[in-house]
């Protein structure tokens, strides 16, 4: 019987790797669950199953429902007839900018457009006011999702106006990650819907179903749009940990959000209506009252980047690598998570050897350990080369965001990752906007007042069990 175990579990090892050797996954990411099946006995395959399955092949993405969800749309509004015939004019005029909108154009489809006002939102009393202010005036509908929707005095606020627009005739329509979200209370589901919210989430893990859980493949986007005509995405989640000091361990979280009134509230509506076809099946939503003509209100260009497991390209990854290879003066990032792939990581070392200021800035804890760790395992490598590391200290910063130049910015959901650049749906507003880009800078730089920057030193210097915990967990990083 032993032996009859033992071959049976050797033959499912050789089937697990040869369907690794088989999917065309990236050599870092094949290599680590390679390492991880033969090095763990039997916990390594539950984790590979759970966590590693390319579902993608089994066809848990359609491909061709979202395209279909796309030439609805297109049949709706003429947004994409120029892009498809090869007509479109790029917007941008200086050579960095025309590059950065052509790559973002051919590998998300979203060309930018001109005529939008855009705000810079800091915090999250400054976010969550705007996004209320802008639902109370809602006429017709608003569409909310979010990776994280969190119990609280936020969602209560959420909940308060939705009931108030329904009861004028508006319709809401809420969408939020199964996982993200998977502490959200059935009763303030129950709750909204009871209120007349179509409630909607995103690959749910059913409890009592947990072979079937999808841990890959969520849906990191934070989008609302309101009427058709103004639009906010960021890194910011709902919670009431951007508000309150004492609702978080890591202490008060900062994060950036953009409100973007004009044109370009049509590409971010798009892609929530892709994602609510998606994952609900239903066509009504793909129905041009949801996309109204928009005048031009404003002088910033914005293009929305989205990319995901269904992308054809890894659009994000193309617009943090064509920021990166363009800068000249300088580069400035703010992520939570920069555990950069080889391609990512290259672009920074050469950019600051070249003589581009590079500076970095990330939180000093972080709320995954791992992680941590990992991200630490890169910092000798980029300080070698020139790039400055920034450790925020005054609570724990969320944002994603990289500005160049004086010349464009990006602000949005997508981390310095692997997971953001080829497993999660994300999404990023690029501000092709001389005087929004400075005031970006500027707000970089005063961030760093509360901040202590790292020295290369100390990483030479590391205690073995250090090193030894941070290359161990880098090897895991195409894991994470």
């Amino acid at each position: 019987m032993v032996i009859i175990l033992i071959i049976s579990y050797i033959i499912l090892v050789i089937l697990l790797v040869s369907n690794l050797l088989y999917s065309g996954q990236r050599p870092p990411k094949t290599l680590a669950w390679i390492l991880v099946i033969l090095f763990l006995p039997i916990i390594g395959i539950l984790l590979y199953i759970t966590f590693g399955v390319n579902r993608r092949r089994f066809k848990f993405f359609n491909i061709k429902a979202s395209r279909k969800a796309l030439k609805h749309l297109e049949r709706a509004n003429k947004f994409f007839a120029d892009l498809e015939n090869g007509e479109s004019e790029l917007l941008c005029t200086t050579p960095k900018s025309k590059a950065l909108e052509a790559v973002n154009c051919h590998s998300s489809r979203f060309k930018a457009t001109s005529g939008n006002d855009v705000q810079i939102l800091y915090d999250g009393h400054e976010t969550y006011e705007a996004i209320f202010e802008a639902m109370e005036s809602a006429e017709k509908f608003i569409h909310v999702q979010y990776y994280i929707f969190e119990e609280g005095k936020t969602a209560d606020r959420f909940a308060s106006i939705f009931e108030s627009k329904i009861k004028k005739g508006v319709q809401v329509r809420l969408m939020y990650d199964g996982l993200g979200s998977m502490t959200l209370d059935k009763k303030f589901i129950k709750r909204l819907r009871g209120m007349g919210v179509e409630t909607q989430s995103y690959f749910p893990l059913y409890i009592n179903r947990p072979f079937k859980w999808q841990i890959n493949y969520r849906n990191h986007r934070k989008i609302v749009v309101v009427d058709g005509k103004v639009g906010f995405t960021g890194g910011m989640n709902i919670s009431d940990k951007y508000i309150d000091n004492d609702s978080s361990e890591l202490g008060r979280w900062h994060d950036h959000h953009v409100k973007i009134a004009g044109p370009s509230v049509w590409s971010l509506n798009t892609v929530f209506t892709i994602d609510w076809h998606f994952a609900t099946g239903k066509e009504d939503v793909l129905d041009r009252k949801y996309f109204p003509k928009v005048n031009n209100i404003g002088p910033d260009i914005v293009q929305i980047v989205s990319s995901g497991p269904d992308s054809e390209y890894p659009a994000i990854e193309y617009q943090y690598l064509t920021m990166i290879h363009n800068a000249r003066e300088y580069l400035y990032i703010i992520n939570p998570y920069v555990i950069p792939d080889l391609s990512v990581l290259s672009a920074l070392k050469v950019a600051a050897m070249s003589g581009v200021d590079v500076r970095i800035l990330f939180p000093q804890k972080s709320d995954s350990k791992i992680v941590h760790w990992s991200m630490h395992s890169y910092f000798e490598e980029l300080l070698s080369c020139g790039v400055q590391l920034y450790q925020f200290t005054s609570g724990f910063i969320h944002s994603k965001i990289m500005i160049s130049d004086d010349e464009y910015a990006s602000v949005g959901t997508a981390n310095l990752d692997v997971r953001s650049f080829y497993q999660n749906s994300e999404i990023n507003a690029v501000i092709y906007s001389t005087d929004k880009t400075v005031n970006l800078a500027e707000q970089f730089r005063t961030l760093l007042h509360n901040s202590s920057r790292l020295e290369l030193e100390t990483f030479k210097n590391l205690s073995f069990s250090k090193r030894f915990t941070y290359r161990a967990c880098r090897i895991l990083s195409p894991l994470l």
